[in-house]
């Protein structure tokens, strides 16, 4: 980070700077499911009633590095004694949750009668989330 100012008529100060990050990220874990069978049939509607087959397990390992940088920049104008101007700028990240990133899923049977099914996953390759930021205060 490097601090700077000048004078003049609006004197002017401030602070420029940039962070420089490096992620990897090592994931490994099973993901699980069960196929859907034909268990039975309904007597009195003769539809097909469907239940869990046995839990197949498959190994997910994904490994993944990223690197970014956030520059930043904040500026104060001295316009008078008790007026000044502020600004910055920036770049900001949010990785992803440990949550997020776990390489599972979940497989629900909400009807036995009729197979439909809902499901919650978690994704090893989710990159973070990065935002430009702008900021001003008349002060």
């Amino acid at each position: 980070m490097a601090r700077f100012g000048s004078g003049g008529a609006v004197p002017i100060d401030g602070n420029i700077g940039v962070r420089l990050i490096k992620t990897k990220v090592s994931t490994a874990g099973f993901v699980g499911s069960s196929p859907r069978v034909q268990t039975g049939t309904d007597a009195a509607s003769s539809a097909p009633i469907y239940g869990n087959g046995p839990i197949i397990f498959n190994p997910v390992n994904v490994d993944s590095d990223y690197t970014k940088a956030l520059p930043s920049l904040n500026l104060t104008f001295h316009f008078t004694d008790k007026l000044q101007l502020r600004l910055a700028a920036s770049k900001a990240l949010t990785r992803p949750g440990f949550d997020q990133l776990n390489p599972n899923i979940t497989i629900f049977e909400n009807n036995p009668t009729n197979g439909q099914r809902t499901a919650t996953s978690g994704n090893a390759d989710l990159r973070p989330l990065t935002a430009d930021q702008l900021d001003a205060s008349l002060e």
